[in-house]
């Protein structure tokens, strides 16, 4: 990433929390959770609290 000129500079493992503790509502949704209910991915989804694993999301945010 650094190298097209956006290198990572921030990350968190829990985005509702973080969006939220600034005034938004949000919903958040695992990609491979999406991906197999729609038949794209063929593993299980790994629970929200397994440990150690790297994970990614989808985060819809809107001020009430």
């Amino acid at each position: 990433m650094r190298e097209l000129g956006a290198p990572w500079r921030f990350a968190t493992d829990e985005p509702a929390r973080l969006i939220g503790q600034h005034g938004w509502d949000t919903v958040v949704l695992d990609p491979a959770v999406l991906a197999a209910q729609r038949g794209r991915w063929p593993f299980p989804a790994l629970p929200p609290d397994a440990p150690g694993m790297p994970r990614g999301y989808i985060v819809e945010a809107g001020k009430p």
